[in-house]
């Protein structure tokens, strides 16, 4: 039985807004995924810690003050499951927004966003992508404050192929069809937990 880690990360950067978007691939089993995460900074500092596990963070920059500041480094510590995000200059006391672009893996673990197959009414075998949010998951779906004391709201859009259909707990606020694929903002939240679910196939 896998043994889930609970490394609690640092009080000085605080989340109260994720707006994830999600792209997904049932061929490759990988994602693509962007995030801006809008943050009360506690204290100053020229790094972030967040948890993630099987992600892997290909750019991240922190607008403050309508100031862009790139990531000088990105570096992970695979037994913490954390990203450790460090920029060339300090990020001061007070609101921040932090912008990542990252990879994962549509894993077949029954966690974080995940994989799972069904055979349809011809027989064939196929897979759709779902989610487990479950305590120390989320950081298997995107790069997060995955602790259940810090509690934000969410923003969640997925862009899949046109053919596919996604399900949520809430209806679609709004969908559109662009060069074979849909975007779809399937709902707003005021915290994500194990009840939260998202579906496509």
């Amino acid at each position: 039985m896998e043994t889930k880690q609970r490394q609690l990360l640092p009080t000085w950067a605080v989340p109260s807004l994720y707006d994830i978007h999600l792209t997904p691939n049932l061929e490759t089993f990988k994602f693509k995924g962007k995030e801006t995460v809008h943050l009360e900074i506690k204290q100053n500092t020229s790094k972030l810690i967040l948890h993630s596990r099987e992600i892997v963070v290909e750019k991240a920059s922190i607008t403050q003050n309508e100031t862009l500041a790139q990531s000088k480094t990105i570096h992970y510590e695979p037994k913490e499951q954390t990203v450790i995000i460090e920029f060339g200059s300090e990020i001061k006391v007070g609101k921040a927004l932090l912008h990542l672009e990252f990879e994962g893996e549509l894993n077949d673990k029954l966690a974080g966003f995940y994989r799972s197959k069904y055979t349809n009414a011809s027989g064939e075998q196929k897979y759709l992508a779902t989610t487990q949010f479950e305590p120390t998951d989320a950081r298997r779906a995107f790069p997060c404050w995955d602790e259940p004391a810090i509690k934000a709201k969410f923003i969640i859009t997925l862009t899949f192929p046109k053919h596919f259909i996604a399900l949520s707990n809430m209806p679609p606020v709004s969908e559109n069809e662009h060069d074979g694929l849909k975007t779809c903002l399937l709902y707003t939240s005021d915290a994500a937990d194990e009840e939260d679910s998202v579906d496509i196939g």
